[in-house]
């Protein structure tokens, strides 16, 4: 039986709609393709630099004031009689105990800050 043809009119609104739809799924197609590249060049830097970053394991407490708010508080007076470098001594104790311990990290920024402002010293 042979087939029949089929006859499809379009309108041109119809024509125009149609136009639309096939330009559409074309950027569609195009920007997906850029998507997944980006996507696929996050993962791969994600797995190459997350394991240069890894930080030591933090160290066990040795006594009761062998705390990371210990060490931050010391070293906070020490900040305070300008003995930069005593003081970040204790902010790097308090961040061996707890590697993300923010008064030790802000305190340890304040050393480097003040150093850095010190005439004729290289940091």
């Amino acid at each position: 039986m042979p087939e029949t043809p089929v006859l499809l009119v379009f309108t041109p609104a119809k024509e125009a709609y149609m136009s639309s739809i096939h330009s559409m799924i074309l950027n569609y197609r195009k920007s997906s393709r850029s998507v997944n590249a980006t996507l696929i060049l996050l993962m791969l830097n994600f797995l190459i630099f997350s394991g240069c970053g890894k930080s030591p394991e933090p160290r066990k407490r040795q006594g009761t004031l062998d705390t990371p708010a210990h060490h931050a508080l010391r070293g906070q007076d020490l900040l305070q009689q300008k003995r930069w470098n005593a003081a970040e001594k204790q902010f790097d104790s308090a961040l061996e105990l707890d590697p993300e311990f923010a008064p030790a990290l802000s305190g340890k920024s304040l050393v480097k800050a003040h150093q850095s402002n010190q005439p004729g010293r290289k940091s």
